[in-house]
């Protein structure tokens, strides 16, 4: 008979494994989306079906709060997962994470994927903007005041000068 259970080692030791698990499950509640590769993606699947079920669960609130603070080790996913998901799930029980292929990495060729929480809209974040000319925003300041100097300040130069278009925004949106 065999005993062993089917655990996918991620070619790692058991601490650095369940660490890298924790972390990744407590990325995946905060931002609801997530790329990794493939082998470590399967580590994640599972386990966020768990910590839902937990969350829907009609156990008193402490017990289901210290259960996913051991499984997590973040007080703002366990949060989050007993404010949000467990309202937004109440009527379902599996299915939670979507798996998009995303190819293979440059580098070494490992398979990599996006995993997105279900119900959450993908935003593209830091997007090129078309940059806009210093004709078309005295245009758009001469319909708006009349006067040309209006968008310079005492220095002459222009405010709208800055290339914030072209800045690219360092945060994740679903916070």
């Amino acid at each position: 008979m065999n005993s062993k259970t089917n655990i996918s080692k991620v070619g790692i030791k058991a601490s650095h494994r369940r660490s890298l698990q924790k972390n990744l499950l407590s990325d995946l509640v905060i931002y609801e989306y997530l790329t990794t590769s493939k082998p470590k993606s399967k580590l994640v699947m599972g386990e966020f079906d768990k910590l839902i079920t937990i969350a829907k669960s009609d156990r008193p609130a402490i017990f289901k709060e210290r259960l996913l603070k051991n499984k997590l080790g973040n007080i703002n996913a366990v949060n989050k997962l007993l404010d949000v998901y467990a309202k937004r799930y109440e009527k379902e029980k599996s299915g939670f994470v979507r798996l998009f292929n995303l190819g293979v990495k440059k580098g070494d060729a490992t398979p990599m994927v996006k995993l997105m929480v279900k119900g959450y809209v993908y935003k593209d974040i830091g997007k090129k903007v078309k940059k806009s000319t210093k004709k078309e925003t005295v245009r758009e300041d001469q319909k708006e005041s009349g006067a040309v100097n209006s968008a310079k300040d005492l220095s002459g130069q222009s405010q709208v000068a800055g290339n914030v278009s072209a800045a690219k925004v360092k945060t994740r949106s679903g916070i």
